[in-house]
């Protein structure tokens, strides 16, 4: 607080005459940076002026000691800012050095995951014609003189391959210099419902988990725990055991149902009653955000929102995974569901 206006007046001057002492000028930046002393500043700065014209000058030895206080404050205020200077230097030097490490060895693993990825060459001679499966069930036929590479199978963090089949002499009536085929494969995160209610229900739901896990175009398989719920919509059976599955797939969205509808034909199911007994119940619930809706599949599932056997599986595996279409998580649906009793 500025209570003894002669002495900041001095102050003042002082600072005015670049001839002031330390504390002094700590002080007066200190009253300086309050707003509230800001029109007693400018009434001691107008009386410093006008007094000036009368100061009478400070000794030659006055002076010399200001100045040497002076020195020594700017000698100060340069000592702290290259040392904060320093100290900023070495901040970003240190983070530099762990960015460049964490990026080094993000670098190093994908080499080392790339150099684990073995190809198949494939080609055919003079009047040769060969048929050949790729990894993700894509079938291809070679006619004469053709040559297909691609890799055995998808590894680390690759997630999509993109496939061309060139062939310079294709027989088609026009001029031209190759002709080509692009096919693209990559992985798409899924979430399948599962489901049993005949005969040994444990057997046949871990006999298809364990297809799909033997199947190249799965990978990543998580599988909620199981549960045992009483039979939906109505029809007088016995009770489920459902569950969840999580995977990455390279079927697309019409593959991945037929992949499922044989594996539901391995299992014998009978499709005589809607909503009726079964022996495996496979339903694809998300893949990836895609919103489907066709005659014989609809994506996301559109009943989901009502089945607590379904909600509360996937939310063991996935509680924050979106609904593309409500934009509501997994989570929020399961609790609104408990909530309004119809679960």
């Amino acid at each position: 607080m500025m209570k003894d206006t002669k002495t900041e007046k001095n102050k003042l001057r002082r600072y005015l005459d670049d001839m002031y002492i330390r504390e002094e000028a700590s002080q007066l930046l200190e009253s300086m940076r309050d707003a509230d002393h800001k029109d007693i500043l400018d009434e001691l700065s107008a009386e410093v002026w006008e007094e000036s014209v009368s100061q009478q000058p400070v000794t030659d030895l006055e002076r010399e000691k200001y100045k040497k206080e002076a020195r020594q404050l700017l000698k100060h205020i340069e000592h702290k800012k290259r040392t904060w200077f320093r100290r900023v230097m070495t901040i970003a030097a240190s983070v530099a050095a762990v960015i460049a490490i964490v990026t080094g060895s993000i670098s190093y693993f994908r080499y080392m995951s790339e150099q684990q990825i073995t190809f198949a060459e494939i080609s055919t001679s003079f009047g040769e014609k060969k048929r050949v499966e790729l990894p993700d069930g894509t079938i291809l036929v070679l006619n004469s003189c053709s040559q297909v590479r691609y890799p055995d199978s998808f590894q680390g963090d690759i997630r999509k391959v993109e496939l061309e089949v060139e062939k310079p002499d294709a027989p088609i009536p026009l001029r031209f210099d190759s002709v080509s085929v692009k096919t693209e494969r990559g992985w798409h995160r899924v979430f399948i419902a599962l489901g049993s209610n005949m005969g040994e229900r444990l057997k046949f739901l871990e006999r298809a988990v364990a297809d799909l896990r033997a199947d190249v175009c799965f990978r990543d398989i998580r599988v909620s725990d199981y549960i045992e719920t009483a039979p939906y919509g109505g029809v007088e059976q016995d009770d489920f055991l459902n569950g969840v599955l999580e995977a990455e797939t390279l079927y697309s969205p019409e593959g991945l149902l037929a992949r499922l509808q044989e594996e539901e034909r391995l299992a014998e199911r009978k499709r005589e009653i809607h909503w009726g007994p079964r022996t495996l119940d496979l339903d694809i619930l998300f893949y990836d955000d895609l919103v489907l809706a066709k005659k014989e599949l609809s994506i996301p599932h559109p009943d989901m929102k009502n089945r607590q056997f379904v909600l509360e599986p996937l939310s063991e595996l996935a509680p924050f995974y979106v609904h593309p279409v409500y934009r509501k998580t997994v989570k929020e649906m399961l609790e609104e569901l408990e909530e309004t009793g119809r679960a």
